[in-house]
């Protein structure tokens, strides 16, 4: 919002009276009292302990009559800003709602904007169900009693129906429990009975309270109730050698000097970590450099005031929660010594993910802000009204909104380190917000008693992400590329160093082996398919010393190769679309063996060819639901007889469908039923050879590259290297070529993101055989008439919606019989300096395309 915008908009506000108890005839539509926001009839709200509620309730003399839909009825229109603002005259929630939107908004044009309202469920306590034929058998399944509603609202600059819609802004109504109720100042003393009635409902904090109980209460709920979910991540032979290495050490906060962090009977000292922005602070006296580390590990050697502000806060935080040891990169790290950078960011996953707690401090641009929350004359101040005596309403932001806003989420460099943190205390719109593994608390809400319910602030907490990397780690891997990239980074080549420690994470839990660029060789295959949510350009070389040396390179097939078109030292943000990946999904192990059949290669550090995968030496990833896995060296299930024939699908396939020379494959359903055995016919992945290249090269190469001009030389498998591999991919798959075409029909509606546009693929008899997203401007700046190389990486299920939206008969099936005709396609480009083809952009064409045209082809993918 523009200060002029601004000014006019609160000075409104400030004209606006305040009428309690009077609603106006849109809000009216929402029913408001005590039994909206309750889950339950009266009978039941004693049962939970909820009397005190009852009887706000029974008092109410609107109470919402038993038989209606509480909710689930949709979004209701709330009209425009302005309109909201002249209702605020009249109406105690317009009021509410508009001064909320004053203080909040971040969008230009806040006269035009729309705002809609709902009702939902929210508060959840958790249980578990016996199951079972023995009595007390637990089937281990969460259940959940549902509590409470809220009501969401939200402004935009659209139509508000779409739910991807990323033009706008949210926060929610709650309902605050009647004065006269006993109000705990720790939710440690939630369990205590009688005060279940307020779990989920909203806490009327004070600012000028003591936070500390409330935090340390917080502490208390989840070292209690929490268990393995919130306990480190058990590589403790990995945190053991680190705490023996001379590099790595933490600030005694009492001492006020750096230490090695002692090691007790019981194991290593509690320590906190602390994560924040550094900014573009001029003065960096306060860092450590080899100059004046000696002095500093002498008592006193650690001059506070000589820190920026939130580093002194946070260290007073450290000692206010009772805990000795606090780590803090610019102070425990060399900043002017190579091996002590290099040594301490190899193991960011254990210094995060060892810590007992993080503190996040997201408020401001820059380190000098502190912790603006601990300080009363500068901590938010809560937005309520009253509506009737027994009816007051808080308006409070879900936490992801808040922290989403802050310069220190939009940074590359903390994504890692809030999500290894086990505990997260995050400073962010001048509040506080408690995350770990299993919850979410905050100043505005009362949690249930044990901190193990469930809220909808919780659920889009990237520490949630976590407790599927044991179960489902590819679905870890494809949240946290989503989340981390186009983020910030000082320095462009620090795009994978800022993602090694959630990578050293998940390389534990994906087979042992090193993420190549940043995508995992376990699914390799499938980690090809990310797409781009806006205009990218190729991440260039940095160099080194100024010698015109590559000093880091980055591959054109992997998203760590792309940055943002317009800004250099933001990241290209990149996801794993669900829509594009349809069928994929459902079992990710068996479209692996069965819909993939590259035999992947990569030249190493030495420029010698290696395989990114083998059946040998492979450990299987423990704990991994089977659908999540990757490659295996078990054989696929065997297909029924006739498709193993040769003839199990359509007979009416015609021309495109040649044994010896097409790449399309003929298969059953999905579902095909057998027993998993070891097939002798598979490769190194697990697959069953395909016909279709049976007899084809497809591990011996000729193909050189200028850093390695004389021969190819093949060397076996490696696991986790000390060395670096170069970016250059080699493989054998199917290569055509065709003409794109800019689709102009696309609607608004369909856009893929911002600056991209979608495209036609054609044959060349000029039929439309297929569908691709690229960069708007890279499209202007080639003609239609040219024909563009497109290799065969995968199988594909089907077209989405927007990728098909005419039937032209291709293939002689209707667009509702198609399954898995098509291939995922890569648009290549020839870099004529680095002899290679690098990736353009990922699409779907027919498999029968490839067969006019496609060619059994070595390629050198960089």
């Amino acid at each position: 919002m523009s200060d002029t915008n601004g000014h006019a908009f609160k000075a409104a506000l400030v004209k606006a009276a305040t009428f309690k108890g009077e609603v106006c005839d849109t809000c009216d539509l929402l029913k408001l009292s005590v039994d909206k926001f309750l889950i339950g009839d009266s009978d039941a709200a004693r049962s939970l302990g909820r009397p005190g509620l009852a009887l706000a309730r029974s008092n109410f003399r609107n109470a919402a009559p038993r038989l209606q839909l509480n909710s689930g009825r949709g979004p209701m229109s709330l009209g425009s800003v302005s309109e909201i603002q002249e209702r605020a005259k009249i109406c105690s929630l317009c009021r509410l709602v508009h001064e909320a939107i004053g203080r909040y908004n971040t969008m230009s044009d806040v006269e035009g904007l729309a705002c809609f309202m709902e009702w939902e469920v929210d508060g959840r306590q958790s249980r578990r169900k016996p199951g079972g034929t023995t009595a007390g058998e637990d089937d281990g399944r969460v259940r959940y009693s549902n509590l409470s509603r809220r009501i969401r609202f939200w402004w935009t600059q659209g139509d508000g129906k779409k739910p991807d819609d990323r033009k706008r802004q949210e926060a929610y109504i709650l309902f605050v429990p009647p004065r006269g109720q006993a109000l705990p100042n720790a939710d440690a003393n939630l369990m205590r009975p009688g005060m279940q009635e307020l779990w989920f409902l909203a806490r009327d904090f004070d600012t000028e309270k003591s936070n500390q109980a409330l935090v340390k209460s917080w502490l208390d709920l989840c070292e209690t109730h929490h268990g393995k979910a919130c306990k480190g991540h058990n590589d403790t032979d990995r945190f053991a050698a680190l705490l023996r290495q001379t590099s790595f050490g933490v600030i005694d906060v009492v001492r006020m000097q750096l230490c090695q962090l002692p090691i007790h009977s019981n194991g290593p000292a509690r320590y906190v970590a602390l994560s924040y922005v550094w900014g573009h602070v001029g003065n960096t006296s306060h860092c450590t450099i080899r100059e004046n580390v000696m002095q500093r590990i002498q008592p006193g050697g650690v001059e506070a005031r000589v820190c920026p502000r939130t580093i002194q806060e946070a260290i007073q935080l450290t000692r206010d929660l009772g805990e000795r040891y606090i780590w803090i990169d610019s102070l425990c790290i060399v900043q002017n010594s190579e091996s002590s950078w290099r040594l301490n960011a190899a193991n960011m996953d254990l210094v995060y993910g060892n810590a007992y707690l993080t503190i996040c401090a997201a408020d401001g641009e820059d380190c000098r802000v502190g912790l603006a929350a601990l300080d009363p004359q500068e901590a938010d101040t809560p937005l309520k009204a009253e509506y009737e005596k027994d009816l007051r309403l808080l308006v409070s932001r879900p936490s992801e909104s808040v922290i989403r806003d802050s310069v220190w989420n939009q940074r590359a460099w903390t994504f890692q380190e809030r999500i290894l943190s086990r505990r997260c205390l995050v400073f962010a719109g001048k509040r506080f917000y408690f995350q770990c593994r299993s919850s979410n608390m905050s100043q505005d809400i009362y949690p249930d008693g044990s901190g193990t319910g469930w809220s909808s602030d919780w659920k889009n907490s990237p520490l949630r992400t976590l407790g599927e990397l044991e179960t489902r780690p590819i679905w870890f891997y494809m949240t946290c590329v989503y989340l981390y990239t186009g983020r910030h980074l000082t320095f462009a080549k620090d795009i994978l160093a800022a993602f090694d420690g959630v990578a050293r994470l998940m390389e534990r839990h994906m087979h042992g082996t090193r993420l190549l660029h940043g995508l995992p060789p376990s699914h390799f295959d499938f980690a090809l398919l990310w797409e781009p949510l806006s205009c990218q350009k190729r991440r260039g070389l940095e160099t080194d010393g100024g010698q015109g040396r590559a000093a880091t390179e980055f591959p054109s097939w992997s998203w760590s190769g792309w940055m943002d078109e317009a800004d250099q030292r933001k990241g290209a943000p990149v996801k794993y679309r669900q829509e594009t990946l349809e069928g994929c999904l459902i079992d990710v192990n068996e479209w692996l063996l069965e819909h993939t059949w590259i035999k992947w290669f990569i030249r190493n550090a030495n420029g010698d060819l290696r395989p990114i995968w083998t059946k040998d030496s492979i450990p299987k990833a423990p704990g991994v639901s089977t659908r999540w896995h990757g490659y295996t060296a078990m054989g696929p299930e065997p297909r029924s007889p006739s498709t193993l024939h040769g003839f199990g699908r359509d007979r009416e396939r015609g021309a495109y469908e040649t044994e010896s020379e097409s790449p399309s494959r003929r298969y059953t359903s999905m579902s095909t039923l057998s027993i998993k055995t070891y097939r002798p016919d598979t490769d190194d992945y697990g697959r069953e050879t395909r016909s279709s290249v049976k007899g084809l090269r497809s591990d011996s190469f000729c193909g050189t590259i200028p850093d390695n001009p004389f021969g190819v030389n093949s060397v076996g498998f490696e696991t986790l290297s000390q060395y670096s591999d170069q970016t250059v991919l080699q493989f054998w798959t199917w290569r055509a070529q065709f003409y794109v075409l800019r689709n102009n029909e696309a609607t608004e509606e369909a856009s893929p993101g911002e600056g991209l546009v979608r495209c036609d693929v054609a044959d060349e008899n000029g039929d439309w055989c297929g569908h691709i997203v690229l960069n708007g401007n890279w499209i202007n700046d080639w003609r239609q008439e040219r024909k563009w190389h497109f290799i065969a990486i995968s199988d594909a299920r089907s077209f989405s919606k927007d990728e098909c939206r005419n039937w032209s008969h291709y293939i002689p099936k209707d667009l509702e019989d198609v399954e898995w005709d098509l291939f995922f396609v890569l648009l290549i480009d020839w870099n004529s300096e680095k002899l290679v083809w690098e990736r353009v952009g990922l699409g779907k064409v027919f498999q029968a395309a490839f067969d006019w045209s496609g060619q059994w082809s070595e390629i050198l993918l960089g």
